[in-house]
């Protein structure tokens, strides 16, 4: 199955070196496990297994939502993708106000669901949480998705066994069982 990866956050080489950190179980971002970008580039390979499995897209906010939705689009009629994943939805519109952010963002959610849809790929999408527990900016993401899951940790826990655990709620799913 291909994927297609939007970042907004990180460049393309911090994934790609985590993911190979990852499958050798060494934190190989840290100096002192570092390896040539050579010899990541090539374990990388190794690992997805073939060089048209994933699709890389960096986006940097402030290009326009339509740029992107035609983007996504083409990851998914043309490359294949049958998986995309946002990472961070509401760094994908940044760099306007915050009246015109939440419209685009408004916007990007009813789009990203009609493009959904239309074209029947699964569509993952990393939002955070304000101090309410809101999605920030605009709250039309958890509105348009078929399932939200929420993922917390108490990251300001003295006890690192505890600040380590994750707690998964399913907030929505449309198509399953009772939430």
């Amino acid at each position: 199955m291909n994927l297609g990866l939007v970042l907004a956050e990180e460049p393309v080489a911090d994934t790609v070196t985590m993911q190979v950190g990852k499958h050798l179980r060494l934190p190989i971002h840290l100096d002192g496990y570092r390896l040539p970008d050579s010899e990541v580039l090539e374990l990388y390979k190794k690992r997805v297994g073939r060089e048209d499995r994933v699709h890389f897209f960096r986006h940097f906010g402030s290009e326009e939502t339509d740029a992107l939705l035609a983007t996504i689009r083409f990851m998914v009629a043309a490359c294949g993708c049958r998986v995309v994943m946002l990472d961070n939805y509401q760094h994908l519109v940044t760099g306007r106000t915050k009246d015109r952010d939440v419209e685009a963002l408004d916007y990007l959610a009813n789009r990203l669901e009609s493009l959904v849809k239309e074209l029947d790929f699964a569509l993952i999408s990393i939002s955070h949480e304000n101090d309410n527990e809101q999605a920030r900016g605009s709250r039309n993401i958890t509105k348009e998705a078929d399932v939200w899951i929420n993922v917390k940790r108490d990251i300001k826990n003295a006890n690192e066994y505890t600040r380590n655990i994750q707690h998964i709620t399913f907030n929505k799913n449309r198509q399953g069982q009772k939430t």
